[in-house]
């Protein structure tokens, strides 16, 4: 694809984290597509195999047969595909909070850096980060009360997957009862085989909320840090 870059700000301080956010949106479009093909393909050799050897509901290879096609479809795609994107989703939240109290800060210095507050608090990169923003900067982080509950889902929920692989066991006793909360009261989350599966609606849904409220952030404070024209 070719870009028109007269339609780009070459100027805007968020012009590469503006891009990241495109692109995220983009490749989760493709990750939901590869899913589909790969159900689809798995199908297909489902259907052959049960065609071929001729198989019932009353043979044990019919079983084993749509079991295994279970496993794929129900386990290892969301596993393998939902929860690495979850990750980056929120690697991206984070990224883009800290530019844009670094791109303040480098109009502001005399305010305190965002890499240095509240250090010493037990503090999640959330409550640190509304804190700062609120304390330092006179900003609300996150102004709509149903996005901040589901970034701190998805906080919650790309720990498990960073730190335990979506293990629910290998979880510290304290985290593991709040990820078990959430699965029980996010009907598109589950527990399969002891590992954490995240559905399409559950992922699509936490990808527009996450995504909308990054280009709200962008947007407005975008002029807060431009930098200022050299005379």
């Amino acid at each position: 694809m070719v870009f028109d870059l007269s339609t780009f700000d070459l100027h805007d301080p968020f012009l590469e984290a503006s891009g990241e956010v495109f692109a995220i949106e983009d490749y989760y479009e493709e990750l939901e597509n590869q899913i589909t093909t790969v159900q689809k393909t798995q199908r297909l050799k489902l259907d052959a195999l049960i065609r071929k050897e001729k198989l019932t509901p009353e043979n044990a290879e019919w079983h084993e047969a749509i079991q295994g096609y279970d496993h794929w479809v129900d386990f290892l795609l969301p596993r393998f595909f939902r929860g690495p994107f979850l990750v980056s989703l929120y690697a991206l939240y984070e990224s883009v909070v800290t530019e844009v109290a670094v791109l303040i800060h480098a109009k502001h210095p005399h305010l305190k850096r965002f890499s240095t507050f509240s250090r010493r608090e037990k503090l999640s990169f959330l409550e640190r980060a509304g804190k700062y923003y609120d304390e330092i900067l006179g900003i609300e982080l996150c102004p709509d009360e149903p996005t901040w509950y589901r970034l701190g889902v998805l906080s919650e929920f790309r720990n498990a997957v960073a730190h335990a692989n979506g293990r629910v066991e290998m979880l510290r006793p304290e985290k593991r009862t709040v990820v078990l909360d959430f699965i029980r009261s996010i009907p598109d989350v589950d527990i399969h085989s002891g590992y954490i599966t995240f559905g399409k609606a559950f992922v699509s849904d936490t990808a527009h909320i996450v995504i909308n409220d990054l280009r709200r952030l962008i947007d407005d404070n975008r002029e807060a840090c431009r930098p200022d024209k050299i005379v």
